[in-house]
């Protein structure tokens, strides 16, 4: 065994943290990335089987597995969540056949412009 300095500083530290979702503010006690996840998932009661979360700290988003950025005690995270199910069916639908995209837009907008500019040249005849 160790001395008692040595096991101390292997330890890791639980850190508060402030959680911000929904215009509400949940403590949380955290040491890692993983960990302030599992406690989102509990403290907001959002399953994780149910919802993904994104939690953004110093404006990065928090990755499982990585560590935890330089954080002061007590800081602010915030929180978005969105429902496995809305995103899977997000994914997987069909975009809106009668919304143009920025091709189709273009190519109108040259269009209108060469029919004006055409309709310039007639009436001055």
């Amino acid at each position: 065994l160790g001395s008692p300095s040595t096991s101390v500083s292997r330890r890791r530290t639980r850190m508060r943290l402030l959680l911000q979702f929904k215009g509400k503010t949940t403590e949380v006690h955290a040491d890692s990335a993983d960990t302030v996840i599992a406690a989102a998932h509990d403290a907001l009661a959002l399953p994780s089987d149910e919802w993904r979360l994104k939690i953004v700290a110093k404006g990065k988003q928090l990755q499982p597995g990585a560590s935890l950025p330089a954080l002061a005690e007590g800081a602010k995270l915030m929180v978005m969540a969105s429902s496995i199910t809305a995103v899977e069916r997000g994914l997987t639908s069909r975009s809106d056949p009668t919304v143009r995209g920025f091709a189709a837009e273009d190519e109108a907008a040259s269009r209108r412009a060469a029919d004006t500019a055409g309709g310039a040249d007639e009436g001055s005849v």
